[in-house]
C-alpha cells in the first residue's frame, strides 16, 4: 500500500512540473520551457506596487531600511509571493493526471474481457479452452471461461491491469505534450510536426510501459486461465501483485530484474502504439477542427465529443494495425518459459517462418475489439473529466 501511495504523489509530482498547458495542444516551446522573466499581477497595480513585483521577481530583498513605503512594500510582497505560489501550485495541476485515472479507470473496467479474450486467442496453444490448438473464435472462447470460470473469470487479474493502466495512462497523457515540445526545441523548429509528435508518443508510451511492466506481467500470466503461471505457482493476481511489493519492499535486485522480463518487447510495443495512437488522435482532431463541417459542430464549436469520437475511431484502429504484429509477440514472450526468444525479432522471425504472415496478426480482430472500444472510452471519458475538473476549478 505504501508504495503504491508514493508512486500515485511521484506522478502527481511530476506533473505539477512538467504539465503547464493542455494535453494534446501544444503550445509555443519556449512559452512552455523557458522561465518566465515577467509577472502579471492578480490586480490592476500602482507604480509602487509594480515596482515591488519586479524586485521579487528579480529575487531582490524586501526591507524596510532600504525601500521607502515598507509597509506597503512588505505587503506587495506578500501578496505577490502568494499569488506566485499560487500560481505554481495551483489545483488545475491536479487535473490531468485525476482525469487520466479516472479515464483509464472506466476505459479498463468496461472492456476487459476483451483483453482476456486477446490473450488466450494469441497464446491459443492447447489450453484448456483450446485443446486442438486450432483457431477459436471470440464469442466461443469468451463463452466458454464463463462456464469454466463463472462470469467473473472474465475479470481475472483485474486489480494488476487496473494498476497497470492508472500509472501507464497517466504517464504517457503527461510526458507527451512535454517530450514533444523538448524535441520541437532540440531540432530548432517553430512549432511541432508530425515526427515530433511521433518520437513524443513514443517515448512517452515507453517509459510508462518499462515502469509499469512488472504489473503487465502479472497481468498476462493470471489471463491466461487454462494454465498455470510459467515457473511455478497459482498464477493468481494477488501471489504476483505480493511478489512485486515484496521485491520492491526490500529492494531486492535478483527478484526485480526477473519481474522485466519482456520489459523490451513491451517497451518497443508501447512506442509504436503510443507512437500511433497518440499522433492520429491528435492530427485527426486538429484536421477536424479545421475543417469545421457542418455535421460534426455543436453549438458553433467542433470540440466536442462527436470530434472526439471519429478522432478515436481512427486512432484506434491505425494503433491496433500497427501493433498487433508487436502485441501478439511481447504475449508470447511473457509467457513462455525463460529464454524461449532471445528478443523481439526472434519471436516475430519465429511466428513468421512457422505461421507466416497470418500468425503474425492472429487475434487481430480480438486487439481491435479491444483497443477501439478502450481508445474510445479512454479519451471521450478523459475529454469529459477534464472539461469537468476544470469547471469545478
Amino acid at each position: 500500500m505504501r508504495i503504491k501511495v508514493l508512486l500515485f504523489l511521484l506522478l502527481l509530482c511530476l506533473q505539477t512540473w512538467l504539465v503547464q498547458g493542455r494535453v494534446f495542444t501544444v503550445p509555443s516551446p519556449r512559452g512552455l520551457l523557458l522561465p518566465r522573466t515577467t509577472l502579471t499581477p492578480p490586480t490592476v497595480a500602482t507604480a509602487a506596487a509594480a515596482a515591488a513585483a519586479s524586485a521579487f521577481t528579480n529575487k531582490q530583498t524586501f526591507s524596510p531600511s532600504s525601500h521607502s513605503g515598507s509597509n506597503a512594500g512588505s505587503a506587495t510582497a506578500t501578496a505577490t509571493a502568494s499569488y506566485r505560489f499560487r500560481d505554481k501550485f495551483s489545483p488545475k495541476h491536479l487535473i490531468i493526471p485525476l482525469a487520466g485515472s479516472l479515464a483509464a479507470s472506466t476505459a479498463e473496467l468496461l472492456t476487459y474481457p476483451l483483453d482476456v479474450a486477446k490473450v488466450n486467442m494469441q497464446v491459443s496453444r492447447g489450453n484448456k479452452f483450446n485443446k486442438s490448438g486450432q483457431e477459436i473464435g471470440i464469442l466461443d472462447l469468451l463463452s466458454s471461461i464463463v462456464v469454466v470460470n463463472g462470469f467473473f473469470g472474465l475479470w481475472r487479474g483485474f486489480p494488476a491491469a487496473l494498476l497497470r493502466q492508472i500509472c501507464y495512462q497517466v504517464l504517457k497523457v503527461l510526458l507527451f505534450e512535454p517530450l514533444t515540445t523538448l524535441l520541437v526545441l532540440l531540432s530548432g523548429a517553430d512549432s511541432p510536426a508530425v515526427m515530433h509528435m511521433l518520437l513524443g508518443g513514443g517515448l512517452a508510451g515507453t517509459l510508462g510501459a518499462f515502469l509499469t511492466t512488472p504489473f503487465d506481467r502479472v497481468k498476462v500470466r493470471s489471463q491466461i486461465l487454462g494454465t498455470k503461471a510459467v515457473g511455478g505457482g497459482s498464477g493468481s493476481t494477488a501471489e504476483g501483485l505480493r511478489e512485486i511489493f515484496q521485491a520492491m519492499g526490500h529492494l531486492d535486485w535478483p527478484r526485480i530484474a526477473g519481474l522485466y522480463t519482456g520489459a523490451s518487447a513491451n517497451c518497443q510495443r508501447a512506442f509504436l502504439l503510443n507512437a500511433a495512437e497518440l499522433t492520429s488522435y491528435k492530427v485527426v482532431k486538429q484536421a477536424l477542427i479545421r475543417q469545421n463541417s457542418s455535421w460534426l459542430r455543436v453549438n458553433k464549436t467542433m470540440d466536442n465529443a462527436y470530434t472526439h469520437l471519429v478522432s478515436a475511431l481512427c486512432s484506434g484502429f491505425i494503433a491496433s494495425a500497427v501493433s498487433a504484429p508487436i502485441d501478439r509477440a511481447k504475449t508470447l514472450i511473457i509467457t513462455s518459459p525463460r529464454n524461449t526468444y532471445s528478443g523481439m525479432l526472434d519471436c516475430l522471425s519465429d511466428i513468421f517462418i512457422n505461421q507466416g504472415l497470418v500468425g503474425l496478426y492472429r487475434g487481430f480482430f480480438a486487439t481491435w475489439l479491444r483497443l477501439a472500444p478502450f481508445t474510445i472510452l479512454f479519451f471521450l471519458s478523459f475529454e469529459y473529466f477534464k472539461s469537468l475538473f476544470h469547471r469545478i476549478n
